[in-house]
């Protein structure tokens, strides 16, 4: 690709990250007003800025899966770009059509001298990755639908499950793709881990407490819904339904809509404190 592509391509992908700001910017005021008439505790609120920070944490390691795909490909790249990179595009998540975040990473990685074919790759293994930590992690919410099945949400259970994962994909794929699949699902455990504090913070219950693990299925399972639904920005809509089906018999409807949009406020608080991150990162690697 000439020079002057790859300025154009990283000048697009640029634009692309200031329109999903706005996009941003008007999903933030959505859930604002969505919860201003709910009762919210205080500890809640001061509460949020560390999720969102901790969320914004997390993120790093999607860019650090990334980065290992990309390696697995034979192309390494430093971890401050892919950083950089995955961090800008992020947010264009929320932009319907659930796609212009990788059309924003492809337009950077091009613009930084990557080929096109590897990073259409690296999405799609991206993608699998995603889905296979997904469904790993979805798993533990079967006992939500299959009271027979109580087994299978067991710490121990849980650990091996992910622990055998880890080991196969490892021996067939190498270790840098394990290790993507490893970052992925520690993620994905972050954001549930999350989702499981607010509704601790928001109605206490023993019940609670005894079943994280079902509690952060029943997330995780929500979060892929959305994932896979083309055209829901961000899984919008969508993730409620799947939460208020698994999650109906154990937790109040009013407490668990109020959950998730405040998840969904954290959410994209992380987001953007992610993006303040890639663009420090952008300009001083």
């Amino acid at each position: 690709m000439s020079e002057a592509a790859r300025k154009w391509s990283g000048r697009i992908g640029l634009a692309l990250a200031a329109c999903s700001v706005a996009f941003v910017a008007a999903r933030f005021l959505q859930y604002r007003d969505d919860l201003a008439a709910a009762h919210v505790p205080r500890v809640v609120w001061l509460a949020a800025p560390l999720f969102a920070a901790l969320y914004a944490a997390s993120s790093v390691l999607l860019a650090s899966a990334w980065r290992d795909l990309l390696a697995a490909q034979g192309q390494p790249a430093g971890l401050r770009w892919c950083v950089g990179a995955y961090g800008l595009s992020q947010l264009a998540k929320y932009i319907p059509g659930n796609v212009f975040q990788f059309a924003g990473r492809q337009l950077i990685g091009v613009s930084g001298g990557l080929p096109h074919s590897v990073l259409a790759r690296s999405a799609l293994h991206e993608l699998l990755g995603l889905t296979a930590a997904g469904g790993l992690i979805s798993l533990w919410a079967l006992p939500l639908v299959a009271v027979g099945l109580s087994w299978v949400s067991t710490p121990l259970v849980g650990a091996a499950t992910v622990g055998l994962a880890l080991a196969t994909v490892r021996l067939v794929a190498g270790a840098r793709i394990a290790r993507a699949l490893g970052a992925h699902l520690l993620f994905l455990l972050a954001a549930a881990t999350v989702f499981f504090w607010l509704l601790g913070l928001l109605a206490p219950h023993p019940d609670q407490a005894a079943a994280w693990l079902p509690i952060w299925g029943a997330y995780t399972a929500a979060w892929m819904a959305g994932f896979a639904t083309p055209g829901a920005p961000a899984g919008l809509g969508v993730r409620e339904l799947v939460l208020l089906f698994l999650l109906s018999g154990r937790v109040q409807e009013e407490t668990l809509l109020v959950a998730v949009a405040l998840a969904r406020l954290i959410t994209v608080l992380g987001d953007l404190l992610f993006f303040g991150a890639a663009a420090w990162a952008a300009r001083t690697r």
